[in-house]
């Protein structure tokens, strides 16, 4: 999608884990799924 848009500027999944605390499975099927969006596997994991 926007390879070179940060994390930071994805407010989705900040939004989406803030409001569910088991919303980190869902945001990592995001990220298996769309393995465009650079940084994003990394994040998730950095934050389990």
């Amino acid at each position: 999608l926007f390879p070179e848009v940060p994390v930071e500027k994805l407010p989705e999944y900040t939004l989406e884990e803030e409001s569910n605390p088991d919303g980190t499975e869902k945001i990592e099927e995001k990220a298996s799924s769309s393995k465009k969006l650079k940084g994003v596997e990394i994040t998730v994991r950095r934050k389990r």
